[in-house]
């Protein structure tokens, strides 16, 4: 996939990909490739010129999923999520979640869908804070945001964050007059979201 802000740009792209195609001997599918999109659906996000975002489709599926039965509805629901990667505090969201499935699934030499449905969550203590966790986790979902590109004419910003047991990473980008203003005024486009669980050595 290929980006450019003008058609000879573009054709200078694709050039560049034939030649590179052709040196390797690698071969393309004309009914398989498309040109001068304005906006491209491809691995689950829309690409456009206001940035990724996520398919309405898959993010519309998600938050009307039911609440999990099983340990692989678990799997399935947490795998889904994760792979959305502008939920903001996503780690500390989904910890219950995944401390759940992770006694779930401890102690077995297997960890697939098909041994995981057959463990009851009810069985393995399926709680009000799961519950909570999961409808949290869905109205995160719900208010996933487009992710900007980043731009030579905007100023980089990185914005730290972290508590006990978990830490977070922001990073946005604002125009150069912006850095002047109070915070709220400052008109940030988000560029990237990163969290984790303090674990082991780290939680140390």
């Amino acid at each position: 996939m290929g980006f450019s802000s003008d058609p000879n740009s573009l054709l200078i792209l694709l050039r560049s990909v034939f030649v590179r195609c052709r040196k390797f001997r690698l071969k393309l599918s004309a009914l398989k490739c498309c040109f001068f999109f304005k906006e491209v659906l491809w691995c689950g996000n829309f690409y456009s010129s206001r940035g990724v975002s996520h398919d309405p489709k898959r993010i519309e599926a998600l938050i009307n999923i039911s609440l999990p039965r099983t340990a692989s509805d678990l799997m399935q629901f947490i795998c889904a999520a994760t792979w959305l990667s502008s939920i903001l505090d996503f780690s500390r969201l989904v910890s219950p979640l995944r401390n759940l499935l992770e006694n779930c699934l401890s102690g077995s030499s297997v960890r697939t869908k098909k041994f995981a449905s057959r463990i009851s969550l009810s069985d393995v203590g399926w709680s009000h804070e799961h519950s909570s966790a999961f409808y949290a986790l869905i109205d995160a979902i719900k208010h996933t945001v487009t992710v900007s590109f980043p731009t030579d004419d905007l100023v980089p910003c990185l914005f730290t964050d972290a508590s006990k047991d978990f830490w977070m990473v922001v990073i946005t980008q604002v125009p150069f007059d912006d850095l002047v203003l109070p915070f709220k005024k400052q008109r940030h486009e988000p560029l990237a979201f990163c969290s984790g669980e303090f674990k082991d050595s780290s939680s140390r």
